[in-house]
């Protein structure tokens, strides 16, 4: 043991890089790889904005039946921005896909002002799957706001 010092810059002997970061055209790779994915999902969520209303539901709804989590960001700003009948189709796609992410954000579309909004998100959380969903419910439950705890036990009887 000839570098007993815990400071690395007093060791005698210099310590060898891994061979990936000995080459940093791997790295530059790497972070062009995650640029570009993160340039397409932004894309993605941009021209699912610029579709007609009609043709939002119906993708909505089919990223609903693909199960696939990397739609959640997309559907996320559809569920709190767009029309009333896009909202409510991204939504029920929340609910379809089942990932613990949507549960924050269906817990907020339960106080929306819209009573149909509202009502799709109390509904797709009922049916969303998980320890998170149901976490979310029990928090609900323990609340001081009656109205709020009526809703809870309302989401228990339909898990």
């Amino acid at each position: 043991m000839d570098c007993i010092s815990p400071a690395i810059w007093e060791c005698p002997r210099a310590l060898p890089l891994p061979r990936s970061l000995a080459r940093p055209r791997v790295w530059q790779n790497r972070f062009a790889l995650l640029a570009q994915r993160h340039k397409r999902r932004s894309q993605n969520r941009s021209d699912l904005n610029r579709l007609q209303a009609d043709n939002q539901i119906l993708v909505t709804q089919t990223l609903g039946k693909r199960a696939d989590n990397a739609a959640c960001p997309a559907l996320f700003t559809l569920a709190r921005d767009g029309s009333k009948s896009v909202r409510i189709a991204a939504i029920k796609s929340l609910a379809e896909i089942g990932d613990d992410s949507a549960v924050p954000v269906l817990e907020r579309l339960m106080d929306d002002s819209d009573s149909e909004i509202s009502k799709a998100a109390q509904e797709s959380l009922a049916s969303m799957p998980g320890r998170s969903a149901d976490e979310a419910v029990l928090k609900m439950f323990s609340s001081n706001q009656t109205d709020r705890r009526l809703m809870a036990l309302d989401l228990i009887s339909r898990r």
